[in-house]
């Protein structure tokens, strides 16, 4: 199933992290810097501070 989540706020990442283990999960933030830093680290340092999105290979490429 594809999950699409607006808002990547504490509780929009957490469930992204809860789905990705067996869903496909697109996570959306209108805060461009928490979009970067979840690009680029796999972590929303500014909400959800402590946890990895899951990767996927080939993904953000």
């Amino acid at each position: 199933m594809k999950i699409t989540l607006l808002g990547a706020g504490a509780w929009g990442t957490a469930l992204a992290i809860a789905f990705a283990g067996k869903h496909e999960v697109v996570l959306w933030s209108r805060e461009l810097d928490v979009a970067v830093d979840l690009q680029n680290t796999r972590e929303n340092h500014r909400f959800f501070p402590g946890y990895k999105l899951p990767g996927v290979s080939g993904d953000f490429d």
